[in-house]
């Protein structure tokens, strides 16, 4: 192959000479070149139509479901009770609430009577709006033992004897949409459970305190589930048909096909079925045992779930879903394989001599086949049906053959020549659009390159520097309950003290005599702290957060700086990105939490830098490079600043080993077969060393082409070319593990502790998935012959992206997958297919439109940071100056110090170290021992009794360090700003440490250390 064999080509010259001689030839046309135009001019106005429905459909569905939704008000409800709203049976779960009401306040009410405004379900569910005395506020505790309770003060001292407006807006599942006389909240993350049934809605009239008109009240409701899935579909629907008509318009071989359906075309489909039916027959079997293993892995999947519920251990318990396993996971990475295996036939077809198959298959297989298939299809359709959808498929296609073996002589094609008219149309079209962009065009290609690329590349730059000055100075929040901070505007109080005085709004507890401070605060410093304190209540409430999250990748690159690589500590994101930043850290200073979270956006940036030269190598074009670092860098800015710090998951440096697997398939392409057979095993051991996870996608497209005709090898190099991708595979899968940690990941695919899919967003992701792919496979097969296989084997990989997604269905993740998959989807679009004046216009404005997007969500990026650190800033945060740490904490150090100091002496000499502790992790850093029972975090971690022994016998170990944290006695706070049942759920983890120390032998431990904060203990002598 040449060098330029597999590199995307796009700047291939559109010659306006001999466009400008077809126009003046192709005048007389001009009708039908206008009905042209404007055919392309409605698709376009058609799939925009449908591009924005679909994008806008969350506040299209709204508007529609208040617009024809049912209203009751205070004129027509002489009781002040709505009245019971029953879900319609068989319907999705899915409401919309607008709760408006004016009110006015005659005199003050009592500081120890409550009052409701509005009142769903029972006092103890639902959102309930209560005064007491001045003070208004707004409670939402949702039915069910896994729902939140969430609270905030909406004002201190409402005015006497004028009328106030609160409107309250809710939809299932989101936030909160409060507005009192102009003041906006949001609040509570899904407040409505999907699950309930009933509401019952009740507006007091005639309490002493408000006018002695009952309150103005209108609330309008509707159900949108169905109304949701209706728009989505017919958005889908005019979208397709916009590209339709702009296809029909558009003069290339493919619409032609497509849309000009002729006979000529099913007579050549028949023939192809007779002259290859065994390659087609063993596609049918192949979707026939896809279905089978389907089947199989339900049912055992099935057995598994209905197993796990009462092995849990307290705090660990399966989120309600229509199944108790994601079945979507399973689903998609069933069509994967699928359509892996469409690729590797089509692959094999090329270049294994089939006429040995062809001669032993007969019939009465296809019979046999056939019949099988469509009773397993009929036994599965309502069960299962991706199983069923395989059986179908399968016997489709089993028919098709069976059907063209029958017809003993070959249906002669009907001849299909393009007409001179067509022709001609084709070509004038062409000439109009080229005249049209011609100017632009030329002065778009009189750019110097050095000049462009300088420019694109500030723009970039310039772009990210959002980015960077949003992340510093660093500063994180207290992610335990157990250690209280202190309010700046309360130097008096500290955060628990403060929720007591505030839990009096509700009557949960008595006012005492340190709140005097709290209530003399004035109106909007109260409304802050309280804000703050529902902030920090909620951010609390969660077994992990910040430090949690990222003590995956601090802990083990500080255990790797002291002790090299091993098998003893969890690299849970693989061992290549963990020492590239224990290097970055240990460049920065050393291993600290500073140095670690300095350096953190520097990692980031490097993993979008290299999408973006993924793209460039692929490609050769800064433009679509360029374009390609903005949709990456758009797409993690939409993650939103507080996920990005929260998660190390959201890092781009990720996908790095990933890009470079996908770059040495475009290198085998372009070089001598033994150094790109060389390349793509180097890769794929580099990438499984970097991040085995990625890495396993990398080799699917490393793999599929090595099955290809792009790859110019012999039966003997292609087969052990491929038991070499295989044996990395294995040796990734088990030498790269460490097999004492503990890794509870796995059960997020029975619904513990993820959030789930409704059935509607299971058929759209799966829809989505199906149907993209599958049209990139035909756009990309009617491309450049060069190019094709390398495209498509790099489509599946993107496909395979969307796993992650799948297994964590949220907005975040989502964004996450697209800062990869939307560059690579750029990089193997068939851009040579666009005349060239078209395509470099395209990418010109392209970049505009991407420069303004970027900066848009870069804004809102250090948006959502400022909100963010204001509700910091209300506990005045300080850094960690004996503990040697820059950045700032609003935990306070001393507790962290005293623990960190006496685990370090005592555990230096251990042989294994065990942690019980809510903050685990963070202790397992600053003791940076060689080796842990269970691993570094265990506190949500032990799920199962079966890894509660597992952890007791490492203890029981001799010479094991027992450390052993006071603040595990420490219970959550209740209060209406708590979110009650998640705190219970960290409390029940923290009964699963102790119940680990209670159960040890206390003749076998000696006690090495003690204090208020934590005792040390060491088995054995």
């Amino acid at each position: 192959m040449t060098d330029d064999s597999c590199s995307v080509s796009v700047h291939q010259p559109l010659h306006l000479s001999k466009l400008h001689s077809v126009t003046n030839v192709q005048s007389t046309k001009q009708p039908s070149q206008r009905a042209s135009l404007l055919l392309a001019l409605l698709g376009s106005i058609l799939a925009l139509a449908g591009l924005a429905a679909h994008s806008l459909s969350g506040p299209l569905v709204r508007t529609i479901g208040f617009w024809s939704g049912k209203a009751v008000t205070s004129q027509t409800q002489s009781d002040g009770r709505v009245g019971t709203i029953r879900r319609l049976a068989g319907s999705t779960p899915n409401f919309l609430f607008d709760f408006d009401v004016e009110f006015q306040l005659n005199e003050r009410p009592s500081e120890s009577l409550e009052q409701y405004i509005i009142q769903t379900d029972t006092p103890s569910n639902g959102i309930r709006v209560l005064l007491r005395g001045s003070t208004i506020a707004i409670v939402a505790s949702p039915p069910g033992e896994q729902s939140s309770q969430f609270g905030q003060i909406l004002a201190s001292n409402l005015a006497l004897g004028r009328p106030h407006r609160l409107r309250i807006v809710v939809e299932t599942g989101q936030y909160l949409f409060v507005n009192l006389d102009g003041a906006r909240y949001l609040i509570g993350n899904g407040t409505v459970d999907p699950d309930y049934r009933d509401v019952t809605i009740t507006m007091p009239r005639g309490a002493s305190s408000i006018a002695s008109d009952a309150p103005n009240w209108t609330i309008r409701y509707n159900e949108i589930g169905r109304l949701r899935t209706i728009v989505l579909i017919a958005s889908w629907i005019v979208g397709l048909i916009g590209l339709a008509m702009i296809a029909s318009a558009t003069p290339t071989p493919l619409v032609r096909d497509v849309v000009t359906w002729r006979r000529s075309t099913l007579v050549a489909v028949a023939e192809q079925l007779r002259s290859n039916r065994a390659i087609f027959l063993c596609g049918a079997l192949g979707l026939f045992l896809l279905g089978s293993a389907f089947l199989l892995l339900w049912a055992k999947l099935m057995a598994s779930a209905t197993a796990l519920p009462p092995q849990l251990l307290p705090g660990f318990s399966v989120t309600p879903s229509e199944l108790p396993f994601k079945c979507e996971v399973i689903a998609f990475a069933f069509i994967q394989v699928a359509i892996s295996a469409l690729i590797a036939i089509i692959a094999l077809k090329d270049i294994v001599p089939v006429r040995f198959l062809q001669d032993i298959i007969r019939p009465w297989i296809v019979v046999a086949l056939l019949l099988t298939a469509s009773l397993a299809a009929a036994a599965t359709v309502h069960p299962v049906p991706v199983a069923a959808a395989f059986f179908g498929l399968s016997a489709s296609l089993s028919a098709a053959i069976l059907r063209s073996m029958l017809n003993h002589a070959p249906a002669e094609p009907v001849a299909s020549s393009r007409s001179d008219r067509s022709k001609r149309m084709r070509t004038s079209i062409l000439s109009r659009i080229a005249l049209v962009l011609a100017t632009p065009a030329h002065w778009i290609q009189k750019l110097r390159n050095p000049f462009v690329a300088a420019g694109l590349l500030l723009g970039c730059i310039s772009l990210s520097v959002p980015f960077v000055t949003t992340w510093y100075p660093v500063v994180l929040p207290n992610d335990y309950t157990e250690f209280s901070e202190r309010l700046s505007a309360l130097p008096s109080l500290d955060r628990r003290q403060a929720t007591s005085c505030a839990t009096s709004v509700d009557g949960s507890s008595e006012t005492d005599a340190n709140c005097a401070s709290f209530y003399a605060l004035p109106s909007d410093a109260l409304a802050r702290t309280s804000q703050a304190l529902n902030w920090a209540a909620a951010w609390q409430g969660e077994p992990g957060r910040v430090l949690f999250h990222h003590s995956y990748i601090y802990v083990p690159a500080a255990h790797l700086l002291r002790y090299g690589f091993d098998r003893k500590i969890a690299y849970l994101y693989g061992y290549g990105n963990t020492a590239f930043h224990a290097a970055l850290m240990s460049l920065a200073g050393g291993p600290s939490l500073s140095s670690y979270f300095n350096t953190v956006p520097i990692a980031e940036l490097i993993g979008l830098i290299g999408v973006a030269l993924t793209v460039l190598y692929v490609t050769r074009s800064i433009w679509l490079a360029a374009c390609a670092y903005l949709i990456a860098l758009t797409a993690f800015y939409s993650i939103s600043f507080v996920a990005i710090q929260l998660a190390i998951s959201f890092s781009p440096l990720r996908y790095l080993g990933l890009m470079i697997q996908i770059s040495s398939i475009a290198y085998a392409c372009r070089h001598k077969p033994r150094f790109g057979l060389a390349a793509i095993l180097a890769a794929a051991c580099f990438s499984m060393f970097w991040n085995k996870e990625y890495g396993v996608l990398g080799l699917l497209g490393q793999g599929l082409f090595l099955l290809s005709p792009a790859a110019p090898l012999d039966w003997k190099t292609r087969v052990t070319s491929l038991a070499a991708l295989l044996g990395i595979f294995a040796a990734g899968s088990l030498i790269l593990n460490a097999p004492d940690a503990i890794i509870t990941v796995g059960l997020g695919l029975f619904n513990v502790g993820m959030p789930v899919m409704t059935g509607h967003d299971k058929f759209v992701f799966l829809l989505y998935v199906v149907t993209l792919q599958l049209g990139a496979l035909l756009l990309l097969w009617r491309g450049d012959a060069s190019l094709r296989w390398f495209r498509v084997c790099v489509t599946p990989v993107i496909g395979c992206l969307f796993i992650k997604y799948a297994f964590n269905p949220s907005s975040p993740h989502l964004d996450f997958v697209l800062v990869a998959a939307v560059p690579l989807a750029l990089m193997i679009f068939p851009w040579e297919r666009i005349p060239a004046q078209l395509r470099q216009l395209s990418f010109f404005a392209a970049i505009f439109l991407l420069l303004g997007k970027t900066a848009i969500e870069a804004d809102r990026f250090h948006e959502s940071a400022v909100a963010f650190r204001a509700q910091l800033d209300q506990y005045d945060p300080k850094p960690w100056k004996q503990l040697r740490e820059t950045i700032r904490f609003v935990l306070p150090e001393e507790p962290i110090l005293r623990r960190a100091e006496a685990i370090t002496k005592y555990a230096a000499n251990s042989d294994r170290l065990l942690v019980l502790s809510p903050i685990d992790h963070l202790l397992s850093f600053y003791a940076n021992a060689q080796y842990y029972c269970g691993g570094f975090e265990l506190l949500s971690n032990i799920a199962t009794d079966e890894i509660r022994d597992a952890v007791r016998r490492c203890a029981a170990r001799p010479n094991t360090i027992i450390v052993y944290d006071n603040a595990l006695d420490i219970r959550c706070q209740r209060s209406i700003y708590s979110p009650e049942n998640r705190c219970v759920v960290r409390d029940m983890m923290k009964d699963t440490l102790k119940s680990i120390m209670e159960t040890l032998d206390p003749s076998t431990i000696n006690r090495l250390y003690e204090s208020d904060q934590i005792t040390i203990y060491k088995v054995g002598k």
